[in-house]
């Protein structure tokens, strides 16, 4: 053919050798014609790697074309010792992939351990842009070597992969990321960068979507939290208006509009589905708070159908959580009440304990006499209904027991009659 005389001739006394990895040379200068032109025919590479030459596993020790795994080499493990990122990136060419995003050198599984080590010191010098090809050099793998220094390699394709949803494509590397928290990405996507959850809401890690507060709920174009209408309450991560739920009769919304009041003491709102709830008595070890039961910390214990925990010695409560008032010396919380007054969490001061009740020092709470239990604001000890008899130290009216059959309430409800001598 004429047509490939205009075109300058780059390349001469092309030389590659080695029966590992190619070593080449050639001369930028000519004394050439085009009649000596080269023309190839290519055999099409049907797989990424050569199991006769490098190719990769994976976790499970089985070849993959991923373009992530184990670098293997004739059956055997490359080490480390000599390996860097231009080298990386001839590898990954020479098994048909674009170039290399990372690698690192680690004995991740136990089957390393069964492989021979086949190369060390394998070296691609390609340092000069004026290098088009590869300068290849390696020696066979020895018994000091160790499978500690296997070589790990992610391979970048010559297309992005499309990463599935609530991830994004890793800038330069061409891997698929985590979307970071408060981020979301809801579809399948090559995208660079996450979406960020609207006011509002929040999401864990690799997420597709964000979770929207109690009281409110997603739009269905995933922009914006909205408010659930008044006298309603919803649960969080709700994505409908049609998860607000009315709260039942001589119910009012509570806390923003993330529970239904339960006005029996001792009696939180629970989510039993997205779209129904119910009062139910908070469970041993927890307490009420806003509308809800939350488990006790840690270090605290509770009766059931309380409205404060119990902290472990040397420790008091203060509405939330147990405190160390050795390390804590302030005035400005629990520790600074003295003995028969009480931690108020709504005034946030000190308060005189309610008459027929008493507290230790630094006491988020009055224990009322048997017979009795303390009111939700902690104001005042309430005298348990007819026929029904309390602990001492009683905190809510689901803690005044009904007497069995046949017996009666008696010492001012601070115990049930006993018939039996």
């Amino acid at each position: 053919y004429t047509w490939h005389d205009k075109y300058p001739i780059k390349l001469d006394d092309i030389r590659c050798s080695g029966s590992v990895v190619p070593y080449c040379e050639y001369d930028t200068s000519h004394n050439c014609y085009h009649i000596e032109d080269v023309w190839l025919s290519c055999k099409i590479k049907i797989q990424k790697g050569d199991l006769n030459s490098f190719y990769l596993l994976d976790n499970t020790e089985l070849f993959t074309q991923s373009g992530h795994g184990l670098l293997m080499y004739q059956e055997g493990t490359v080490s480390y010792d000599g390996f860097d990122d231009t080298t990386a990136n001839w590898i990954c060419r020479f098994m048909g992939y674009e170039n290399a995003a990372d690698w690192v050198n680690d004995r991740q599984f136990s089957f390393q351990d069964d492989l021979p080590i086949k190369l060390n010191n394998l070296v691609c010098s390609n340092t000069s842009y004026s290098d088009i090809l590869p300068k290849c050099q390696s020696r066979i793998g020895t018994a000091d070597d160790s499978h500690d220094e296997d070589i790990w390699i992610w391979c970048n394709s010559a297309v992005i992969a499309e990463c599935p949803a609530g991830y994004k494509v890793k800038l330069k590397k061409k891997l698929c990321q985590e979307c970071p928290p408060t981020t979301y990405s809801p579809t399948p996507n090559t995208n660079f960068t996450c979406l960020h959850c609207p006011e509002g809401s929040r999401s864990p890690a690799a997420s597709p979507y964000c979770t929207c507060v109690g009281g409110s709920y997603l739009s269905a174009d995933y922009s914006s939290c909205q408010a659930c209408p008044t006298g309603t309450a919803s649960k969080e991560g709700s994505t409908s208006s049609g998860q607000c739920v009315l709260c039942p009769e001589g119910m009012i919304s509570i806390d923003d509009g993330k529970a239904c009041s339960c006005n029996k003491g001792g009696y939180g709102w629970l989510w039993t589905s997205a779209e129904e709830g119910t009062c139910s008595p908070c469970p041993v070890n927890s307490f009420k708070t806003l509308g809800t039961c939350r488990q006790c910390p840690v270090e605290a214990t509770s009766l059931p159908l309380s409205e404060q925990c119990i902290c472990a010695e040397g420790l008091a409560w203060n509405g939330e959580g147990c405190v160390n008032c050795d390390a804590e010396k302030s005035e400005d919380n629990v520790c600074g009440c003295d003995a028969g007054t009480f931690w108020s969490t709504y005034s946030r001061t000190c308060e005189e304990c309610p008459e027929g009740s008493s507290s230790p020092a630094a006491s988020p709470y009055c224990t009322c006499v048997g017979g009795s239990y303390l009111s939700a604001d902690y104001s005042s000890c309430q005298a348990c209904p007819t026929g029904t008899a309390s602990k001492e130290g009683s905190t809510s009216s689901g803690q005044c027991v009904l007497c069995p059959e046949g017996m009666i309430s008696i010492d001012d409800g601070k115990a049930c009659s006993c018939n039996k001598g």
